[in-house]
C-alpha cells in the first residue's frame, strides 16, 4: 500500500508499506509519479534492482 508521496518540482518521494511494520522509500520522477497516477492508500508494489544496497547506523 502506498503511504506517502512527497512531490516535488522535479522529483517524489514515495513510500510503500511492503510488509507490516515495514516500508519502503523511493525517489520518482515527478512525470512517473503522473504516469503511474500513485495516490496515497492505493495498492502498490516496488521491484528492487540493484547489486548492492548501502544501510547504514547511527
Amino acid at each position: 500500500m502506498l503511504l506517502c508521496c512527497d512531490q516535488g518540482p522535479v522529483s517524489a518521494l514515495v513510500t510503500i508499506l511492503i510488509a507490516p511494520e515495514a516500508e519502503i522509500t523511493a525517489t520518482v520522477t515527478t512525470d512517473a509519479l503522473k504516469e503511474l497516477k500513485l495516490k496515497k492508500g492505493w495498492p502498490a508494489r516496488a521491484s528492487i534492482k540493484a547489486s548492492s544496497v548501502p544501510v547504514g547506523v547511527d
